[in-house]
């Protein structure tokens, strides 16, 4: 499975857009799920995200995966061979795909045809584990005792490295993390990784 994570898709549209288009992607599963825990008011900065997706030629199916099934979620993903996990609160993302079934079907449904985006907490929850960027998000928005991601990156990715608010917490949490002998990958806002699932990866 191919995969590109990044900080905020707004800011790193140009970049990620070739890659898009070389994939032949026109459309995309796109889970909203970590920002539906804040109201509706709250989320302007996910519509401008998934606005510069559809910029990018990107026909968006939103899904949100609370109270849904196994079966809806699976239904939904083989549908697509592209899915987009949009930003908001981890926590509360790994709660309802561990819930609805997403980390499971995820992984039957994965390929070499496929790609997985994340953005912010889309990519955060791609990695080994989430619990590294606890002072940058709440995790009382969930009520997870076990911190384990998807899998489907090796490494930790720390979004929003040189962002105004989140910066100062973020280069904090990377010392923090190192010192414990993780490998810390740092994304500025206009960053993306991009590894195609075989032996290439790089920053965009």
């Amino acid at each position: 499975m191919k995969l590109i994570l990044a900080s905020m898709l707004n800011k790193s549209q140009q970049k990620v857009a070739p890659i898009l288009k070389g994939a032949g992607i026109n459309s995309a599963l796109c889970i909203t799920t970590a920002a539906s825990v804040y109201a509706p008011a709250e989320r302007g900065w996910q519509t401008e995200e998934m606005n510069a997706v559809r910029q990018m030629g990107i026909e968006l199916d939103a899904f949100d995966l609370v109270d849904k099934s196994y079966d809806d979620v699976r239904g939904k993903l083989f549908n697509h061979r592209c899915v987009y996990v949009t930003g908001g609160n981890t926590y509360f993302l790994l709660e309802h795909m561990r819930l609805s079934g997403f980390d499971r079907a995820i992984k039957e449904w994965a390929s070499d045809e496929k790609l997985y985006i994340g953005c912010s907490a889309g990519a955060v929850v791609a990695c080994p584990r989430i619990d590294y960027i606890d002072e940058m998000d709440d995790p009382e928005k969930s009520s997870l005792t076990e911190f384990s991601g998807l899998h489907l990156y090796p490494n930790l990715v720390m979004v929003h490295v040189d962002n105004s608010h989140y910066g100062a917490i973020a280069k904090s949490l990377m010392t923090k993390w190192q010192n414990k002998g993780y490998e810390i990958i740092p994304l500025n806002d206009d960053q993306a990784i991009w590894c195609d699932g075989i032996n290439k990866e790089g920053i965009l």
